[in-house]
């Protein structure tokens, strides 16, 4: 099964320092790519599984990790808000993993518990 990676479940614009960032790409101040945000409302409606995670990282280092199609939002010089959807926990947990930065999921339900028992895993995993 070929997963997407996307996300869209508030507005999609996020203002990253004096930037827009719109579903994924960083524009100057003012309107944002209109392709790339109609194909992220169109995508929002079709994953099965959404978050909205906190990241312990600056929105501009997380943006340059992430497709394009995610929405990153800037909370402080230091935290930024990404909203990503998936078709199942297991590739919302591997994308959040590529991160390198710490986080906070708090739903869905199955994403929370998926992480649980990786983090439990990944412990047993070292002597």
């Amino acid at each position: 099964m070929r997963d997407r990676v996307l996300g869209v479940e508030q507005a999609p614009d996020a203002v990253v320092g004096s930037e827009h960032r719109h579903a994924g790409r960083l524009h100057p101040q003012g309107a944002p790519d209109l392709e790339t945000y109609v194909m992220a409302g169109l995508g929002q409606a079709s994953w099965r599984f959404r978050a909205r995670v906190t990241v312990h990282a600056p929105a501009e280092v997380i943006a340059e990790r992430l497709p394009p199609a995610v929405t990153v939002e800037a909370v402080d010089d230091h935290t930024c808000v990404i909203t990503a959807g998936s078709d199942t926990p297991h590739m919302l947990a591997l994308y959040l993993g590529v991160l390198d930065a710490d986080f906070e999921v708090t739903e869905p339900p199955e994403l929370v518990e998926h992480i649980r028992r990786l983090g439990e895993r990944y412990s047993r995993a070292t002597p």
